[in-house]
């Protein structure tokens, strides 16, 4: 297969990408201005995370050219290197959010099963109705689906733990009076879930007035009709709500029954 990984565009791209990062300069000496604890956590973070994108592009060249490859086997490893992208988002999500909730027990397990349904679910509705079965659709759409569902979870996980712990002396005596573990946790569980919506919640108020989206803002640049772009870009709103709601009932359903007993004893 021909993969132009090196062309004259790309490396003046890494050129750019370089004087970018001069934004760091003041980026960092703000953060120990402030004496924030985070600059080597911000020093991975941003190794990993461009080199992680790299390698996906990489994937990302070889999987496109195996969808309009006429050769047989190419047209066989086609789906199955799908699969197995996915597989590794969903992983890589499950157990970044799990890092959040590591007071919840067989975090990663419950996590990963939360959200393999609920992008699943969304996704499979997506294209069945409206976008082609193309790579480049599926793995776009399959990154912000998990990516958001993930963030979902781990908020919502996270402050139910941090509520239950604050709350426990109240939580065991509601179940010492009779009430079930949803009946002692249901306005806890509301609160968790509404706390991890939140961040998009506040931007789809501002959607298109303050905040213009990365979805809408790259096919506007890639010169799609501004029309189409906002169109694309409200169902990927939708695909975000659905796939992170979904994702984080079933994770929170999930934790209770491991967060209580059969009997409704607090196990925490």
């Amino acid at each position: 297969m021909d993969v132009p990984f090196v062309t004259r565009e790309i490396l003046w791209g890494f050129v750019r990408l370089g004087l970018v990062a001069l934004l760091g300069i003041p980026i960092f000496t703000l953060i120990f201005y402030n004496h924030l604890k985070i600059a080597k956590e911000m020093v991975i973070a941003l190794i990993r995370g461009s080199v992680q994108l790299m390698l996906m592009t990489v994937a990302l060249v070889l999987i496109f050219e195996m969808a309009d490859s006429a050769d047989p086997m190419m047209r066989v490893l086609y789906p199955v290197t799908l699969a197995v992208v996915f597989v590794v988002m969903i992983l890589t999500g499950g157990y970044t959010a799990f890092k959040r909730a590591k007071d919840v027990p067989h975090a990663f397990p419950l996590i990963t099963i939360s959200l393999t349904i609920g992008t699943l679910f969304t996704l499979g509705w997506l294209f069945l109705v409206i976008f082609p079965w193309k790579p480049q659709y599926i793995i776009p759409m399959t990154g912000m689906a998990i990516g958001n569902a993930m963030n979902m979870v781990a908020l919502t996980l996270d402050r139910f733990t941090a509520q239950m712990k604050d709350q426990k002396d109240k939580i065991e005596t509601m179940l010492a009076l009779g009430a079930t573990s949803n009946q002692a946790t249901r306005k806890l569980s509301s609160i968790a879930m509404e706390t991890a919506m939140m961040p998009s919640l506040n931007s789809l108020k501002t959607l298109g007035v303050v905040f213009i989206p990365g979805a809408m803002v790259g096919l506007l640049m890639a010169g799609e009709e501004p029309l189409i772009a906002a169109q694309y870009q409200i169902t990927v709103y939708f695909m975000i709500f659905s796939a992170g709601i979904i994702s984080s009932t079933i994770a929170m359903a999930l934790a209770k029954r491991w967060l209580f007993t059969p009997a409704h004893q607090l196990n925490f």
